[in-house]
C-alpha cells in the first residue's frame, strides 16, 4: 500500500487488486475486533509522482459518531468513527476481481450521519500493472 498526497488535493491509496483485498480483509477484522486502534504503515520507497510526496500510513480509530478522515501532523491519515460507520467506510476497499484499475470513493454514499462535515475525500484504488512497474516484484513480497 502506498498513499500518495499533495496538499489541495484527495489523497488516493493505492495497491495491487489482490494487495487491496487482503487490506480490505485485515481492515474488517479489526473493525470487528475489540482492538481500539489500528496502525498500518504504507510503504514510502519511490518515487511519489504524480503527487507531492507518500504518506507515512493508515491509523484507524474507533470512536463514536460520523466517519472523520484528516492528516495528522506526522503525515498519517487518520479515520475515525463508529463501529458502524467504520464498516461501511471500509467495505470501500473491497474490488472484485474484474475491477482491475478501478477506484472507489468511500464518502460518495448518502447516508444521514455517516461522514462528517470536512472529512478529506479519498481515492481508493487498484492497479496491479502500475504497482508492478513502480515497485517490481522484490518490493511487493
Amino acid at each position: 500500500m502506498r498513499i500518495h498526497f499533495t496538499d489541495g488535493q484527495d489523497p488516493m491509496l493505492l495497491d495491487s487488486l489482490d494487495g487491496m483485498n487482503v487490506l480490505h480483509e485485515q481492515l474488517e477484522r479489526f473493525v470487528g475486533s475489540e482492538e481500539a486502534v489500528l496502525s498500518l504503515a504504507a510503504d514510502q520507497s519511490g518515487v511519489s509522482a504524480p503527487y507531492s510526496e507518500l504518506l507515512a500510513g493508515l491509523q484507524i480509530r474507533k470512536s463514536e459518531g460520523q466517519a472523520y478522515l484528516q492528516l495528522t501532523e506526522q503525515r498519517w491519515l487518520l479515520l475515525t468513527g463508529s463501529k458502524e460507520n467504520l464498516s461501511r467506510y471500509v467495505s470501500f476497499f473491497h474490488f472484485d476481481q474484474d475491477e482491475e484499475g478501478a477506484h472507489h470513493h468511500p464518502e460518495h454514499v448518502s447516508v444521514s450521519g455517516y461522514i462528517a462535515q470536512g472529512s478529506m475525500s479519498l481515492i481508493i484504488e487498484v492497479d496491479s500493472d502500475w504497482v508492478s512497474e513502480e515497485w517490481g516484484p522484490a518490493e511487493r513480497d
